[in-house]
């Protein structure tokens, strides 16, 4: 996940949330069933992704683009 400040905002508004409550902070959505969570992980665990060397450049680009 590439960080920016929209992204680091809302991260230290739940930390702070979470610190100051000692609870998750209140949320419009549903939990996703933790036995679905499973057997979509032991599902990831099957297969064997491959990057392509053309990705590979892309992905090195914008990684660099965004340290700088």
């Amino acid at each position: 996940m590439i960080m920016n400040k929209y992204s680091f905002d809302r991260l230290a508004q739940h930390i702070t949330y979470v610190h100051q409550h000692c609870s998750q902070p209140p949320t419009e959505t549903e939990a996703i069933d933790m036995k679905l969570i499973r057997k979509y992980i032991n599902l990831c665990k099957t297969k064997e992704p491959v990057v392509s060397e053309e990705l590979t450049e892309y992905i090195v680009g914008v990684y660099i683009q965004f340290m700088l």
